[in-house]
């Protein structure tokens, strides 16, 4: 660990399995941040988590489909619970279109965004 500015905050990542969403916690945990690590893929978030812990901080993984409202807000509840708070959230999950842009429905559009 390189850094301690974010020792004893929390941070909750979304979309941590992979891409710009695992680096964004890797590079917390350098920071010296615990990390709760979500994605709808749960093996990849707790092997982003595994790669984490092994830079000194706590880290855990777990399912999110954050396409859920209720699932969202359940999963935050738990984790403010089990650990008091949450000092950082980063919102990485997310898809890319699938077809032009110009070609996307609305639904694919919301969907999307």
């Amino acid at each position: 660990m390189q850094n301690q500015k974010l020792k004893d905050k929390l941070a909750f990542v979304t979309g941590g399995a992979r891409g710009i969403g695992r680096e964004t916690c890797l590079a917390l945990a350098e920071w010296g941040a615990d990390l709760v690590v979500s994605d709808i893929d749960a093996a990849g978030a707790e092997a982003t988590a595994k790669e984490a812990s092994a830079k000194g901080v706590k880290a855990e993984g777990l399912k999110l489909d954050v396409s859920s409202v209720s699932e969202i807000q359940k999963t935050l509840k738990e984790v403010a619970k089990k650990y008091g708070r949450i000092d950082i959230i980063v919102n990485s999950a997310g898809i890319g279109p699938t077809t032009p842009v110009l070609d996307i429905d609305e639904e694919h559009w919301n969907r999307v965004m």
